[in-house]
């Protein structure tokens, strides 16, 4: 971390040039690159504009989310500010797009396909996003989640009811696998097939498991005592169900 306090006092305002040059190469408004980064808007116009420091917690975010080319970011050179093409998650992530209608904005976000997997989860038949679902932009930043980070999933199975109902669409964030320790319901990856599953993490400190638990009490949890385990792996994290009535 102590290069960050060393580089950004000889080249600060080229830093935040380069910050400006990121958010532009992923398609970003300030206000959605904000929430990304889970700062408030202000704090991005401000260190575009130079008037704010840019400090190691807001890099390390940056760094987080974004495939940042550290030596680019940090050189001092006077080269011209073109960044290499960024794209803000992993290839799962849907394609965004902006619709208006009546003055009232709009962001789509992906459908994908997924098919059952006898009670326990989704497997996913197609990594393309098979249809587009638009949400309003206003409801999308009250609940913190930005489009192109984010894709609509079906759910098979009745592992995770009545939370999540047979046949319904989940909502997911993709920056929610960079801190899955918050307590929360998530998609996973787990021995090769990709499952919903609310996760849970020991009370005591000195415990290292993770459960994996179903909604549905007829399924029993699954431990995870090696979270690190390459048979383990959380990809998105669940905001939000629809479903039919």
């Amino acid at each position: 971390m102590e290069i960050f306090h060393c580089t950004l006092g000889q080249h600060m305002s080229k830093i935040h040039n380069k910050i400006k040059v990121i958010r532009a190469n992923s398609g970003m408004t300030q206000d959605d690159f904000a929430s990304a980064l889970g700062v408030k808007p202000s704090k991005v116009r401000d260190i575009e504009s130079g008037r704010q420091r840019v400090n190691d917690e807001f890099l390390t975010k940056l760094v987080e989310i974004f495939p940042v080319d550290m030596n680019w970011l940090f050189s001092g050179r006077s080269d011209d500010l073109e960044a290499p093409s960024i794209s803000p998650a992993d290839g799962n992530k849907p394609l965004p797009g902006q619709v208006r209608i009546n003055s009232q904005e709009y962001s789509t976000i992906g459908v994908f396909d997924v098919d059952a997997a006898a009670g326990n989860g989704i497997i996913p038949v197609s990594e393309a996003a098979s249809d587009m679902m638009a949400f309003t932009r206003s409801w999308l930043m009250r609940h913190g989640v930005v489009a192109d980070l984010a894709g609509l999933l079906r759910v098979r199975g009745d592992s995770m009811s009545p939370t999540i109902p047979d046949g319904a669409y989940v909502l997911v964030d993709f920056r929610g696998k960079a801190d899955w320790s918050v307590p929360g319901i998530y998609i996973v990856r787990y021995n090769g097939a990709i499952v919903v599953k609310r996760l849970q993490l020991p009370i005591r400190s000195n415990e290292n498991w993770v459960a994996m638990i179903s909604d549905n009490a007829t399924y029993p949890p699954i431990f995870i005592h090696d979270p690190d385990d390459v048979e383990f792996q959380p990809i998105a994290r669940v905001r939000g169900v629809i479903s039919n009535v």
